[in-house]
């Protein structure tokens, strides 16, 4: 129980991690940097607004949500084992935080990807003045290590690893529970 509530917190800490930092950097026209919570994209040296930037960071704090509870669930679960009439809620808690948990991030990974797909779509090709065309070089994209860590399938492994453990520990209650009955009895 122990490892799979120090499971959560590693993929929780991960998790918030991975959402605070930068994912993309830019370089060339479009200059800046953008993260889940925030972003700061200039093109031409003027800041751009998006919509799609700002759903993001509005999205990010399910993200904290789901890491906040994982965290509170994994306490609960080692805290239960100095006392066991916890356990009752803790095991429980602990397997819903783990499927809590598949779900946010699933939902990081998506939002990182269109973070992605709209960074590609932020181009600056040419502008024409009255001295003529100007032709800007294409704009450089570079993935932080973040994006590899966020998109990476050991975190799913990580999170689908606890769910089997904390199944297994939520199956194994009602027995623990009916020997601790026996012993109290006696």
């Amino acid at each position: 129980m122990v490892l799979t509530a120090l499971d959560e917190v590693i993929v929780s800490a991960i998790l918030v991690y991975c959402s605070s930092e930068p994912i993309i950097v830019f370089g060339g026209s479009v200059t800046g940097w953008v993260s889940l919570v925030s972003y700061r994209v200039m093109v031409l040296g003027e800041p751009l607004d998006s919509h799609i930037y700002d759903y993001l960071s509005f999205m990010t704090i399910l993200l904290f949500l789901g890491a906040g509870l994982a965290v509170t669930f994994s306490a609960a679960a080692i805290a239960s084992l100095k006392k066991p009439r916890w356990r009752r809620v803790a095991v429980p808690g602990l397997f819903a935080s783990s499927l809590v948990l598949l779900v946010a991030v699933s939902l990081m990974q998506a939002l990182i990807r269109l973070a992605v797909s709209e960074a590609r779509h932020i181009e600056v090709r040419s502008i024409r003045t009255s001295a003529g065309l100007i032709t800007f070089p294409r704009e450089k994209i570079v993935l932080t290590h973040v994006y590899g860590l966020a998109t990476s399938k050991w975190l799913l492994a990580a999170i689908l690893l606890s769910i089997i453990a904390s199944s297994y520990i939520l199956y194994t209650l009602p027995e623990e529970t009916a020997k601790n009955r026996a012993r109290e009895k006696r």
